[in-house]
């Protein structure tokens, strides 16, 4: 199995910013774009690559839903 370096490098991942937590990138971002419930544009969809620390293992996914 390859280490996380290698998946930090071959992803272009960066630290998250604000969490101790893993690294990132955004991979998608959608050119259309809706109203949030708050009256707000923003994007209809995104998303990212995530790489938790060695023993983590998450999944989100909204729908119709609030950001994080």
């Amino acid at each position: 199995m390859d280490s996380a370096e290698y998946w930090i490098d071959k992803l272009k991942l960066t630290a998250h910013p604000g969490l101790e937590t893993g690294y990132l990138r955004e991979a998608f971002r959608d050119d259309l774009k809706v109203d949030s419930t708050e009256g707000k544009s923003r994007d209809a969809c995104t998303n990212i690559y995530f790489l938790h620390k060695k023993g983590e293992n998450q999944r989100y996914y909204f729908y119709c839903a609030p950001p994080l």
